[in-house]
């Protein structure tokens, strides 16, 4: 991470703009050169290399549990903390999703009983708010986690502003 030389903002050392301010980075612009096949390439070695080198680790830190491998092997990678923290973050949230689809799952199965038309009414409002909700833990997986096979920070909806790990 860098600081904007405009607004001074946090930034990733990879985005071209400042998310802020709009600023161009001239940090990546003064590293970057056009390579073979019109691809750019990014002169900040040490960066790109510590990052792909931890790729592996900082997967870990979606599955569960194992987020405790990257918290442990690797303290001095930012890249992986921040990782770490995305995933501590995404199992808390899954935890209070999980409890929630668990209770509109039995508030459902106690109407799905009755053929009153409130009752079914009931029944399918709990199972599109339960399928709402999946869907949306299951982006707030995928986004960060598809972030760190690219070599990016890119942070969970809704969620990935918390900050635990410091």
């Amino acid at each position: 991470m860098i600081n904007c030389e405009n607004c001074g903002a946090e930034i990733d050392i990879m985005d071209e703009y400042c998310p802020v301010c709009g600023a161009s980075n001239k940090t990546i612009k003064d590293n970057m050169t056009y390579g073979s096949y019109g691809r750019t390439e990014c002169n900040l070695q040490s960066d790109i290399y510590e990052e792909q080198n931890e790729d592996g680790v900082a997967v870990l830190a979606y599955f569960g549990l194992f987020v405790i491998i990257p918290i442990i092997k690797s303290k001095d990678s930012d890249f992986v903390r921040f990782h770490a923290n995305q995933g501590i973050i995404l199992n808390i949230f899954s935890i209070i999703c999980f409890v929630i689809m668990y209770g509109l799952y039995n508030v459902s199965s106690l109407y799905l009983g009755n053929i009153s038309e409130h009752s079914q009414l009931i029944a399918t409002v709990t199972a599109i708010c339960a399928i709402s909700i999946f869907i949306v833990l299951f982006v707030c997986w995928v986004v960060p986690l598809v972030g760190v096979f690219h070599g990016m920070r890119r942070k969970a909806p809704i969620i990935g502003n918390i900050r635990i790990l410091k």
